[in-house]
């Protein structure tokens, strides 16, 4: 029922602004391989718009104590190069088009992740509106102080220093990962010429090991927060930057919810579920 309710209210938000949100063609996928989405645009047909299946930290973090609660502040978005590489691949496929990155009609922050254990009761949200997928945008995560994991050993284990893990460089033998959480968004599609209400979910990433030269170091963002002086490693300038997950790697799947229900499921990262159709 809640999530009945929820549906309708994002359909009346969509209409009553409008309707100025960005129309995806999701019959008209373009042809650049796996790992991020490029879909022709439903209004303009030398439009295309782009789908990632990763974001990434753009900017130092900060990790704290807060009562007790570990606390990691940070700003995530669409690094420059991933845009730059489907603009090339458009080129080679469409001179004359244009790529964009299109807005969600609505946004969720989801903690549930692959790196950090449950144990440590993630949440994760945004010190601000979600705005677009190219940010940045400014987001806390909280675990708590300490768990004590099934798997690991009886005594607890520190939260801020398994934040200060999955945040570092990642090297061989840690174990945990920087898969902090996902964005699972909502937007108007087009699919067999109808308008469908669709939603699907883009991983967060946040270790010094997929982040790419181009803001490290030094990095801005953050420099109006006062965050101090800490600033990514300085080997993050010399070292091969490791996507994660590899946009090689994860085919496009389209799942219909009449189908095969997918709306009130957890979804893959870069699945899209398509749910209700819009008068």
């Amino acid at each position: 029922m809640k999530n009945s309710l929820l549906m309708i209210f994002t359909i009346f938000t969509i209409f009553s602004t409008g309707n100025l949100y960005a129309q995806v063609n999701l019959d008209e996928p373009l042809p650049f391989g796996v790992g991020d989405r490029y879909f022709k645009s439903s209004a303009d047909e030398n439009v295309v718009y782009t789908i990632p299946i990763g974001l990434y930290r753009v900017s130092p973090n900060r990790i704290n104590k807060v009562g007790k609660r570990a606390h990691a502040e940070f700003k995530m978005g669409l690094f420059q190069e991933q845009f730059r590489i489907g603009q090339r691949k458009l080129k080679q496929e469409m001179p004359n088009a244009k790529l964009r990155m299109f807005r969600a009609t609505q946004a969720r922050y989801i903690a549930e992740s692959a790196d950090i254990p449950p144990e440590f009761e993630p949440i994760l949200h945004g010190a601000q509106a979600f705005e677009n997928l190219m940010g940045p945008t400014h987001v806390y995560m909280d675990i708590k102080k300490n768990a004590r994991l099934s798997w690991y050993h009886i005594f607890p284990l520190s939260g801020k220093k398994l934040l200060k893990e999955v945040f570092g460089y990642l090297e061989d033998g840690e174990m945990f990962g920087d898969h902090i959480g996902s964005i699972e968004y909502d937007f108007i599609s087009t699919q067999a010429g109808e308008k469908r209400l669709s939603k699907t979910r883009i991983g967060i990433y946040v270790s010094e090991s997929h982040i790419p030269t181009e803001i490290s170091p030094p990095l801005t963002p953050l420099s109006n927060l006062n965050f101090g002086p800490q600033t990514l490693s300085t080997t993050a300038s010399t070292r091969d930057v490791l996507p994660e997950p590899s946009r090689d790697e994860v085919p496009l799947k389209i799942t219909d919810n009449n189908k095969s229900p997918c709306w009130d499921s957890d979804l893959e990262i870069g699945e899209i579920c398509l749910g209700k159709a819009i008068p």
